[in-house]
């Protein structure tokens, strides 16, 4: 639940067998990586509170999911890349996102290199990040200096864009909403006030009876277009 901050606070909660220290550390981190990312996902949503996050280890069941948090099954979509998942009706296939462009690229090297240099790795932390899949490896050999650095793919092209769902509407108090926030995550940022009402005033003027398709988003000028 959003009202979980931190590590700590979940292990708290924590009353299963007890784990072997090695075992408490790989949780820890794999937890630290969890909340990581629904930090940034806040951030690019422009949430005022994280979401909740759902941890399975069996197949992803997104109305058995959205029921057991009170939500609505034909509101919810699962955004993945597993091919295996593609008959469920509430799938948004995407691409598997492996690379950044450029300027991305380059900033996320900075970054790494900054706070995690690779020469200063222990080596069996070195080995450890080796025994990934040669495609999914984060370093690699750098021959010309003799030494290992981190390895960020280059993209071809931009980031993929994302065909997105069409969205119920029900009534003018909710009419909206979501078509605003999708466009929020690929701006990356909250929609200006201004900006905000405009969009509203439009989508007032179509049938309510009608829902909206966000057929396509894509990053030019900072905008995000969008097309009924």
């Amino acid at each position: 639940p959003g009202s979980i901050e931190t590590v700590e606070q979940l292990r708290q909660l924590y009353c299963g067998p007890k784990l072997l220290p090695e075992e408490e550390h790989d949780v820890s981190q794999s937890l630290q990586r969890l909340f990581s990312a629904r930090a940034a996902l806040t951030a690019a949503l422009g949430l005022s509170t994280p979401m909740t996050v759902v941890v399975t280890a069996g197949v992803k069941d997104v109305v058995n999911t959205v029921t057991q948090l009170g939500l609505r099954p034909d509101r919810a979509f699962l955004f993945d890349d597993n091919k295996s998942l593609q008959q469920d009706g509430h799938l948004v296939r995407v691409e598997p996102f492996v690379s950044l462009p450029a300027p991305r690229r380059k900033e996320l090297l900075d970054f790494m290199q900054r706070e995690v240099p690779v020469e200063e790795m222990e080596p069996d932390l070195v080995q450890f990040l080796l025994g990934a899949a040669p495609t999914e490896r984060a370093l690699e050999w750098d021959a010309s200096h003799k030494l290992w650095r981190w390895r960020v793919p280059l993209a071809e092209r931009g980031v993929p864009t994302w065909t997105m769902p069409t969205i119920p509407v029900d009534s003018d108090s909710d009419r909206g909403l979501p078509v605003e926030r999708l466009q929020q995550a690929v701006k990356g940022g909250r929609m200006q006030a201004g900006k905000r009402r405009a969009r509203m005033q439009l989508q007032r003027q179509l049938s309510c009876h009608e829902p909206y398709e966000l057929a396509h988003a894509h990053r030019e000028g900072g905008r995000a277009e969008l097309q009924r």
